[in-house]
């Protein structure tokens, strides 16, 4: 994956932090009004009522690392990008 600081600065202004809370990694993310989270078999996500764009997600298994979380963030922003101009185009 190469350097996590050019990752996260790509993933940029998405990414707001990364944080070890009681041996679990969490990266917290906000997604434009309206984007969707694709379900996924090894992150898992959580919003709060107060700020509905903003996700924390979590490894769902132990084996699922920061590389892999942040491959499931590069993911959501191009599916929903994608879907979008899909919608404009129709």
């Amino acid at each position: 994956m190469g350097n996590i600081n050019d990752k996260v600065k790509e993933l940029h202004p998405h990414v707001l932090s990364i944080r070890f809370t009681n041996g679990l990694t969490v990266v917290d993310c906000a997604f434009k009004d309206g984007w969707a989270l694709p379900s996924s078999s090894v992150v898992g996500n959580e919003t709060t009522p107060d700020k509905p764009n903003y996700y924390m997600l979590y490894p769902l298994n132990e084996k699922v690392g920061i590389d892999e979380m942040l491959d499931y963030v590069t993911y959501v922003i191009k599916a929903n990008i994608e879907r979008e101009l899909k919608i404009k185009l129709y």
